[in-house]
């Protein structure tokens, strides 16, 4: 696991988190989940945007 693509990803706007989870298969759906789901939570993203993307991902 690369940490840099992971700190890369932190900075992303939300609207990029499908096209990364697509680009990155080397990272797993579960991996991805909790990506998406930490970077929800410490940016105050609202719940329906969450959800909304996880569910494009997944």
């Amino acid at each position: 696991m690369d940490l840099r693509l992971l700190n890369q990803a932190y900075y992303l706007p939300e609207t990029e988190y499908v096209h990364w989870a697509r680009a990155h298969p080397e990272y797993s759906k579960s991996q991805v989940v909790g990506l998406v789901n930490l970077v929800a939570s410490m940016k105050g993203w609202k719940r329906k945007t969450r959800l909304e993307i996880l569910e494009k991902i997944e």
